[in-house]
Formats: structure tokens, C-alpha cells, sequence
């Protein structure tokens, strides 16, 4: 079976509190795959979608015509090299932009309006997402999902929109992080 796997077709559909989707998202990472990730207990439409291929079990993982369920290593590590075959000859020029869920979760995307999402900002490649991951959050419930700080916490709009504009501040350039409080030298207190 061929498959037509461009690293922007790559979804992973997760859930929160799940180890084998906090495993998947870690290997691929790890194998430098860009994905996006769709979660199936905000996306009734998606949780249908695995459902019809026949997935009962989080994550799915769907990839041009792969897709399977489960933490699944090997067809990761199939999905790597299938992935740098068909590689562009330049990724470092793909515009990708970050955009934030009403639960404060960042996804990837190759497209700048995402329905019922709040754009972040966009740039190239890896040094995006880098900077992305510079200023967000990583979720409690797995240590993988990225967050904008104070979204999830947030008790009103007006602490949200707060929140978002400073994260869109930080990844434009518009601010810069304070450094962090000097740690005193043992014997000195804390």
C-alpha cells in the first residue's frame, strides 16, 4: 500500500488523561514528525470520524492512508522515514501558525483561520515551534499538551483575552520574559 504522507496530514485525535496518547505525541516529537492534534471529547464530528475506521481506542493516529490506534512505536518510526522521503526540499520556508482552544490548548496548524480558534501567530518550521514551546505551558494531565498560561485558569473573558494577548506579545517579540529570581548559594538561606 502506498502512502501519501506530507507531515501537515499528520493528526493525532487524543483524549485528555491518557498515557498511550502522551506516549504517541512524545515519539513523534522525538521523531521530528509535525502533526496536529484533535481532541476527541471537544470534537463530537471527530470522535465519529475514528469510530467509522473502526477505532475505539485514544490516540488515533491517521497519516495520508495509515492510521491506527494505540501507542504504536514502529508505525512512528514507518511514518518517520516514509515522512523524510517525501520531505520538501526546503521545509524551513513552511509558514505554520499556532492558535489556542477555548480550553487554552495550542495546536499547529498549516492554515491561518481555524474555525473556533484564537490566533496566536505564525512562522518557519522548527524555530516557530520552538518559540511556541519557549513561552507555553505544558498541561498537568499528560506533561505533553501545550498551554497558554492563564487560559485554563482563568475566571473571567477579560482574564483570558488577558492572558492571550501577553502570549501573543511574548511570541511576536513584543515583550521579553523576565529572567528568573537568583538562587542563593548554599549556607546563605533560601
Amino acid at each position: 500500500m502506498s502512502s501519501n504522507i506530507a507531515t501537515r496530514e499528520v493528526t493525532v485525535y487524543s483524549k485528555s488523561n491518557c498515557q498511550q496518547c502522551t506516549a504517541t505525541i512524545r515519539a513523534l516529537n522525538s521523531a521530528g514528525i509535525n502533526y496536529q492534534i484533535i481532541d476527541l471529547e471537544e470534537d463530537t464530528a471527530a470522535l465519529a470520524k475514528v469510530k467509522a475506521l473502526g477505532h475505539y481506542q485514544a490516540p488515533v493516529i491517521i497519516a495520508g492512508d495509515m492510521h491506527w490506534s494505540g501507542f504504536q512505536p514502529g508505525k512512528i518510526q514507518e511514518l518517520r522515514i516514509k515522512s523524510e522521503a517525501q520531505a520538501p526540499q526546503n521545509p524551513m520556508n513552511q509558514i505554520e501558525f499556532a492558535h489556542c482552544t477555548k480550553m487554552g490548548k495550542i495546536k499547529f496548524s498549516f492554515n491561518q483561520d481555524e474555525q473556533g480558534h484564537i490566533y496566536l501567530g505564525g512562522g518557519a518550521g522548527q524555530a516557530f515551534r520552538d518559540r511556541v514551546k519557549e513561552f507555553a505551558r505544558l498541561a498537568d494531565y499528560d506533561n505533553a499538551t501545550l498551554l497558554v498560561p492563564g487560559v485554563p485558569e482563568a475566571n473571567s473573558a477579560e482574564e483570558v483575552n488577558a492572558a492571550i494577548h501577553l502570549f501573543q506579545k511574548l511570541l511576536t517579540g513584543g515583550l521579553v520574559r523576565p529572567a528568573a529570581p537568583a538562587r542563593s548559594s548554599p549556607g546563605m538561606g533560601v
